[in-house]
């Protein structure tokens, strides 16, 4: 016993000795000749230094010490300067997302009449508390003229309580948004500043022109359900309503995972692990599938008049939205990359690339 606790012991000071040598590495990096050669333009290299160096604290940590996890923060950015051939600003041009999760008191009244509603069994329940910050600009950002622009410059800024009723045989998720559009979303000065610090690339004056500011309102349900599942693979059904003054649609569609993968009860997927003590490790791939009736999205009508270029335009209410992903789930710590292509929002715009970094901390 006393030798394997010495074993341990001198894993664990090796382990942290090699992450504190790559965190001073990363934190004179910029000073070294080194960077001023290779890592200038390449700012992708010490965001991939910087994920693995959470993967090894995370090792250490789960090592370490086994305590129970009790809430999960999961930090989302959408941009499509993560695709290489693309690297440029258009359309859904980025997005950041911060998100909370805990689970709630299953004998909570309020809760249990939902569950009796819904007809769940389980009744587990995780509280999300989403904030975020989406950026949309046209196709041709650096147009001179604001009337060879293809769809309007917008910014959405928002924060979203939503909770997730999950038993074995589905998920279901009511929420909300509520947030604002317009320059206080603060959506141009953010992007602007990502081209002129991070990027070093040319900052877009067409933000001047952007949609006005106006309060947004959504409220959403989600309804997830598995439909076949296999060893390695899994095909689930994805469904989404939203109605409301920033954007109304109804999203229908699914998603083949295949790889070793946990239930949708426990799983990276679907956010659930909190829900049990015991989690093993995943390592998938998914590919997903959604057609999007809009009704309504505000990035797009509001603000404008018949005097506005974007008036006259048809707006794409039929949409299409692909994507696939590589996923590895930890025991603490969890990552994603996905690839997203979707189709465009007025009738003669052609679809947008775009790709999506996912971590996950569980603690």
């Amino acid at each position: 016993m006393r030798v394997k606790i010495a074993n341990t012991a001198e894993r664990n000071l090796s382990e942290t000795s090699l992450a504190c040598f790559i965190f001073r590495r990363l934190v004179n990096l910029k000073s070294s000749e080194f960077y001023q050669h290779t890592w200038k333009y390449k700012p992708s290299n010490r965001v991939t230094l910087i994920w693995l160096l959470l993967i090894l604290l995370n090792i250490h940590y789960t090592v370490a010490a086994e305590i129970p996890i009790k809430y999960e923060v999961h930090i989302k950015s959408d941009n499509d300067f993560f695709i290489p051939s693309l690297n440029q600003d258009q359309y859904y041009t980025y997005g950041q997302k911060f998100m909370f999760r805990k689970q709630i008191n299953s004998s909570d009244e309020f809760l249990m009449t939902f569950d009796r509603l819904f007809k769940m069994r389980s009744g587990a329940h995780i509280l999300t508390i989403e904030l975020g910050q989406e950026a949309y600009t046209p196709g041709n950002p650096n147009a001179a003229d604001y009337h060879q622009f293809d769809r309007p410059f917008a910014g959405w800024l928002y924060v979203s309580p939503s909770v997730s009723f999950i038993d074995k045989h589905r998920i279901i998720t009511i929420g909300s948004d509520l947030g604002l559009l317009g320059p206080f979303s603060y959506s141009g000065k953010v992007q602007n500043y990502f081209h002129r610090r991070i990027s070093h690339d040319k900052e877009l004056s067409g933000w001047a022109y952007q949609i006005p500011t106006v309060l947004g309102i959504n409220i959403f349900a989600r309804f997830i359900r598995p439909l076949a599942n296999l060893k390695f693979a899994e095909v689930t059904t994805e469904n989404t309503i939203k109605l409301g003054s920033q954007s109304t649609y109804l999203e229908m569609g699914g998603r083949i995972r295949i790889g070793r993968f946990n239930h949708h009860t426990n799983s990276l997927t679907y956010h659930t692990s909190i829900l049990n003590a015991e989690y093993k490790t995943e390592f998938y791939l998914d590919f997903s599938n959604h057609i999007r009736f809009v009704g309504y999205n505000a990035t797009l009508n509001h603000g404008h008049n018949d005097e506005v270029e974007f008036a006259g335009r048809s707006v794409n209410n039929l949409q299409s939205h692909y994507s696939a992903g590589i996923n590895i789930g930890l025991k603490r710590f969890a990552s994603s990359f996905r690839y997203y292509f979707t189709g465009g929002d007025f009738s003669d715009i052609q679809g947008h690339n775009y790709g999506s970094v996912e971590l996950t901390f569980r603690i």
